[in-house]
C-alpha cells in the first residue's frame, strides 16, 4: 500500500515520484497543471487510466492552496473517479470544482461531487448537466 508524500515535496514532484514508483510515464498535462503556483489546477483532454488517476491522487496529498480545480474532457473510469474524488475531498481549500465531459454520467458526477463536498460544513451551490458536468462552488456561482 502506498504511503502520502513526504512533507515538503511538491505535487509536481509527488506526482513524479509516484509515477517513477507505480512504472508508467508522468502525463506532461497532468504534471504542467500541478507545478502550477496560481492556485488552480486545470486540465482537460487526457485520458487517465486507474494508475495514473492514483498517481494524481497521490500528488493531491501534497496540494496545498487550490482553490479552483477545472478537469475537462478527461474520461474517467469509476475506479479512476472515485481515486480522484477521494483526493479532492482531502483538500480543504478548493473552493470552486467543475468536471466537463469526464464520462462519468450524472449520477457519477453527482457521487463525485457528493464525496467532494461531504466534508465540508458550508453549503454550496451545484449544479449537473447530462454527459457528466458538474459544477460546485461556496460562492453561489454555478
Amino acid at each position: 500500500r502506498r504511503r502520502g508524500p513526504p512533507v515538503g515535496m511538491s505535487p509536481a514532484e509527488a506526482y513524479s515520484r509516484s509515477c517513477a514508483e507505480a512504472g508508467i510515464d508522468v502525463e506532461p498535462v497532468v504534471a504542467a497543471a500541478l507545478a502550477e503556483t496560481s492556485g488552480r489546477l486545470e486540465f482537460s483532454g487526457i485520458i487517465l487510466n486507474e494508475t495514473q488517476a492514483l498517481c494524481l491522487a497521490q500528488a493531491l496529498r501534497s496540494a496545498r492552496g487550490i482553490r479552483d480545480v477545472d478537469i475537462k474532457d478527461v474520461p474517467l473510469s469509476p475506479t479512476a473517479a472515485s481515486r480522484l474524488a477521494e483526493a479532492l475531498a482531502a483538500l480543504e481549500t478548493v473552493d470552486h470544482l467543475c468536471l466537463a465531459n469526464v464520462a462519468l454520467g450524472d449520477d457519477g458526477a453527482e457521487a463525485m461531487l457528493a464525496r467532494t463536498c461531504a466534508h465540508r460544513a458550508r453549503t454550496s451551490a451545484a449544479h449537473t448537466h447530462s454527459r457528466g458536468h458538474c459544477c460546485a462552488c461556496s460562492s453561489g456561482r454555478t
